[in-house]
């Protein structure tokens, strides 16, 4: 079984798990990073970790449409045509050749985000060896101690976002369904998904407790001004991470 690893900072090869010795201990995939050059990254501490990872967070249509957006390579993929295809291929064999197909997928989007939250200046370390990440995709990831701790999509999973449609009435929605008609796949991904990251980043105190939620907050410390962050700033940082993002794509054409 083969995943993605890197011979330098932000380019992978496939690499066959369990064929280096730290890898056979944790059995789990590693990768190499610019947002982490001291040494390669373990996805998650283990297997079962990862597989029960990816399975709370992308499993879902929200998360799979906006992964489609942050990583179109994984749209193409039956594996990722729904939440069950995805349930389906994560609860596999090993040996299957769709697990293997998930787990390079997300080992891409981790490098791609990790690269381009590096490439932007969008990660800061609130605790020693501890690093968190925020890629224009609206992906948070977190590095602990050389381990990818988490990876997922604030914008969705975001408390507030779910709060604000609540409180929306029956007129205010249908308007925003509208509006939403007409927008681009940028705009969408930009309203649905980046900007709800955003308000969740802003809405947690900037503060040094070690394993508290509330250390995404601490991204405050490094994000542009919610003025530069509107749609069309957005856009602009889109583009200024573009060679970031196509470093770790190309590697796999």
């Amino acid at each position: 079984m083969t995943t993605a690893t890197t011979n330098r900072p932000g380019t992978t090869t496939p690499t066959r798990i369990g064929s280096d010795p730290e890898s056979l201990r944790s059995n789990a995939p590693r990768i190499h990073t610019l947002a982490h050059p001291t040494g390669p990254v373990l996805l998650h501490s283990s297997r079962d970790r990862y597989l029960n990872h990816v399975e709370k967070h992308f499993a879902k249509a929200e998360a799979l449409q906006a992964l489609a957006f942050a990583l179109p390579t994984a749209a193409r993929l039956p594996e990722f045509a729904s939440d069950r295809a995805l349930i389906r291929a994560l609860r596999c064999d090993a040996r299957d050749p769709r697990s293997n197909n998930v787990i390079e997928r997300y080992a891409r989007c981790a490098v791609q985000t990790l690269n381009e939250a590096a490439a932007l200046g969008w990660l800061v370390s609130p605790t020693p060896g501890t690093t968190i990440a925020l890629a224009t995709s609206g992906l948070i990831a977190v590095i602990d101690r050389g381990v990818l701790r988490t990876m997922f999509f604030a914008g969705i999973e975001c408390p507030i976002s779910r709060a604000d449609r609540l409180c929306h009435s029956a007129a205010d929605t249908a308007a925003e369904h509208r509006r939403a008609a007409a927008w681009s796949a940028e705009e969408q991904h930009f309203y649905r998904v980046f900007r709800p990251a955003l308000q969740l980043i802003r809405s947690l105190p900037d503060d040094a407790v070690a394993g508290a939620s509330s250390q995404y907050g601490a991204l405050k410390r490094v994000l542009p001004s919610a003025s530069a962050l509107r749609l069309a700033g957005w856009l602009s940082f889109r583009a200024r991470g573009a060679d970031a993002r196509l470093l770790h794509d190309e590697s796999f054409s």
